[in-house]
């Protein structure tokens, strides 16, 4: 256990001495979940701040579910509110493959765009959905991370199967599988995948869950993420940085990790 990151915790001051990237946000309001000050770009910084946080990732919730474009506009308006601190994933729904590029195209030439969002759950498709093809080949192509929502083992199976079809495209299980039956499969197919890692925004968190991550997949494969709004991003650090897991360990899942597959977060 790393003792001098956990005395902060403990004692309410923000993390100091250590890059923490918080890789799975939301913006914006939500149909199904009351979300604090509308999940602002400047409520979430300011909780970020609270915690020594000094990067966040976010994506639209407009964009993962009714309205792509807008939901994008609105990505890219959080991302130019505090350039250095708050960047986006371009959400992507399914539809025609040149509606979809020229969609993504357009946010990478804006600046702030990190990686790709894709929500199965709420388009109402699989993980492997054929509509998703051209988005996940764009990434390839620009060696971009893909953030993927995950809720069940057969969304694991479908991302297991598209991470040996793009071996060089970083894929984030989203939740590590989400539902608690779900978790050891997700874990396996991190462990067995080079480019398949998971993020600790754990729906359900059961004590240990992070040194049990590390034990079953390897501190490499693990992401820091948090999904704010929807829950308080302070308990999920404190879940990290307090887990009976080495300092390296801690620096790799807060920071490092992410920082070595998306090649588009400034240093």
């Amino acid at each position: 256990m790393a003792e001098k990151y956990r005395q902060m915790v403990l004692s309410g001051k923000a993390i100091e001495g250590l890059e923490i990237i918080d890789a799975h946000n939301h913006l914006g309001p939500y149909f199904n979940f009351p979300v604090y000050r509308q999940g602002s770009a400047e409520s979430m910084l300011e909780r970020a701040d609270t915690m020594g946080v000094s990067k966040i990732c976010v994506s639209a919730h407009a964009a993962i579910g009714p309205n792509m474009v807008w939901g994008n506009d609105e990505a890219e308006r959080a991302a130019a509110y505090c350039p250095e601190r708050v960047f986006a994933y371009v959400g992507v729904k399914p539809c025609s493959e040149r509606e979809m590029l020229d969609e993504i195209e357009k946010r990478f030439a804006a600046k702030g765009f990190i990686g790709l969002k894709l929500h199965p759950g709420l388009h109402g498709v699989q993980v492997a959905d054929n509509s998703y093809i051209p988005a996940i080949e764009y990434a390839e192509k620009h060696s971009l991370p893909v953030l993927i929502h995950t809720w069940s083992h057969a969304d694991v199976s479908d991302l297991d199967g598209l991470s040996t079809r793009f071996a060089s495209v970083p894929f984030i299980i989203a939740h590590m599988g989400g539902a608690p039956d779900v978790l050891d499969h997700a874990l396996d197919v991190m462990r067995r995948r080079e480019n398949v890692f998971g993020d600790t925004a754990l729906s359900y968190a059961p004590h240990g869950s992070i040194e049990y991550a590390v034990k079953k997949a390897g501190a490499e494969k693990v992401i820091f993420g948090t999904d704010m709004p929807f829950y308080d991003p302070v308990f999920t650090l404190a879940r990290v940085v307090c887990a009976d897991i080495r300092e390296s360990e801690i620096e790799k899942i807060v920071g490092l990790n992410f920082r070595g597959i998306c090649p588009l977060i400034p240093r």
